[in-house]
């Protein structure tokens, strides 16, 4: 399986499942919101935890194509109260 970081890019086989990573300073007190273009599914994620109360997580984040073409996976990594976040993205290659 591939995986990159958020701001990466990775290329795919349709159907491949592929994971983005998000560090662990980059989930401290926020929640990462993942907007997917038609063609793009997420399939699920995993949360390894933090040693502490608010204390910072990794978190994978798995995809899938469902078809062949050039997507972009926005992301937006924020607090709970703020109304605009950090934003972010991936560039995803699927081919047959």
């Amino acid at each position: 399986m591939q995986m990159t970081t958020l701001e990466g890019q990775l290329a795919v086989g349709v159907g491949e499942v592929f994971a983005v990573e998000s560090r662990p300073m980059e989930t401290a007190g926020y929640s990462i919101s993942a907007a997917l273009p038609p063609g793009v599914e997420q399939i699920g994620e995993w949360r390894e935890p933090g040693s502490g109360v608010g204390s910072a997580v990794r978190l994978l984040m798995y995809f899938r194509c469902d078809r062949p073409g050039e997507f972009r996976i926005e992301f937006v990594n924020k607090r709970p109260w703020e109304m605009a976040g950090r934003r972010s993205s991936v560039s995803v290659s699927c081919h047959l």
